[in-house]
This record gives structure tokens, sequence and C-alpha cells, in this order.
């Protein structure tokens, strides 16, 4: 009998002394990196956009880049924001009623942030009047789409900018190309002479 309760307490100790599920399952990393591609391939003033979630919080770090151009004198640019505004109603026309208009001007290149979606695409303003509409040069998403509300407008500038030429180039790995803004999506463009201007590949890690 003393035995068989030796052989129980050494279990139990036993036990005790495993770690738990919990302990032995490993946490996964949380997503920091990121890997974008353009939308409108092969035309006369290529974009693309990183989006501006990331799991840390970081601003976006290039690190790696892949895109040809027709040109000889073209550049590949980098955007940074400047003013964001708000939709405050679901639309598809190239009227998009906002909260704000302050800070925005025709002929302004904009991103526009799908709030239900999470897809980004530029656009290009307008002459517009009004403290609550925003006009753009075409319908967004080919007038396919509506954006809605609750969704992000942000106003960009060129940040700038390296000589590309008339190749496709790849640009890294590097510890850096370009840093973005923490916070704020980062849009690349690359401009061609017909349409023959591509961004193939964008990477990199949100940095804080």
């Amino acid at each position: 009998m003393k035995t068989f309760l030796k052989i129980l307490l050494a279990a139990a100790l036993a036990l005790l002394a495993m770690p738990s599920l919990a302990d032995t399952i490993p946490t996964p990393d949380a997503i920091t990196g990121f890997g974008v591609t353009s939308t409108n391939q092969s035309t006369t003033r290529c974009y693309a956009i990183v989006p501006r979630r990331s799991a840390n919080g970081g601003a976006p770090g290039v690190t790696y880049i892949n895109a040809g151009s027709d040109s000889n004198a073209c550049q590949l640019l980098f955007s940074k924001v400047t003013h964001v505004t708000t939709t405050t109603y679901t639309n598809q026309t190239v009227s998009i009623p906002v909260a704000s208009t302050n800070g925005f001007a025709s002929g302004d290149v904009v991103i526009i942030e799908d709030v239900a979606t999470g897809s980004y695409t530029r656009g290009t303003l307008t002459t517009f009047t009004g403290a609550t509409n925003l006009t753009l040069t075409a319908s967004p998403y080919g007038g396919d789409a509506a954006i809605p509300a609750g969704s992000k407008i942000y106003r960009t500038v060129n940040a700038g900018q390296i000589q590309w030429g008339a190749s496709t180039n790849g640009l890294g790995p590097a510890r850096f190309i370009w840093v973005g803004q923490a916070g704020y999506p980062l849009m690349l463009q690359i401009p061609g002479n017909t349409a023959a201007a591509y961004i193939n590949s964008v990477g990199g890690e949100y940095i804080r």
C-alpha cells in the first residue's frame, strides 16, 4: 500500500512539474512585413500602395523594389501624406462627400482607403465647391464599386525619387530604401511614355 501511495505521489509531482499546454504552444509572431504590387500595370503612370495598418504600429520601410518603364528620364516617386479627411456617405460617383475639404485643392493626388475592404486606390482631384465634397477626375474603381462611409481620403505630395530609366530594375534587398510615415499609407509611382510603366513588387517591413 505504501509503495502504491509513493507511486501516486511521484506521478502527481511529475504532472505539476510539466509545462501547461499554453506554455508548450508557441505564440505566432505578429506579422510586421509587407509585399505589394500594382493594380494598374502597363499604364502611363503605374502606382503601388503600401497599407497603413501594421501589427506593431510602425512606419513602412521599403527594402526591395522591382519596377520598369519605357521612359529614359523616368523616376520612381515616393509620396508623403499631408492631409486626411473621412467620407461621410457611401458614393461611387466622382463626387465624394467628406467631413472637410480643408487642405485639399484641385490637382491634388489622393489615396482612397476603402474602410470595408481595406483596399486602396489612387485618384486625382479636380475643381470642387463647398466644404463637404471632393471631386475626382474619374469615378473610383471605374465606377464599379462604391466608397463606403468612414473611408479615408489622403492628400499626398511627392517626397522623394530615385532615377530609374527605361528598363526593368530591381533595387535591394537593402536595409531600407525608403521609410514612410507611421500610421499612413505609402504610395510609389512610376511614369512611362506609353502604356509601359509597371511596379512588379514592393517589399519591406514596418519599423518602430
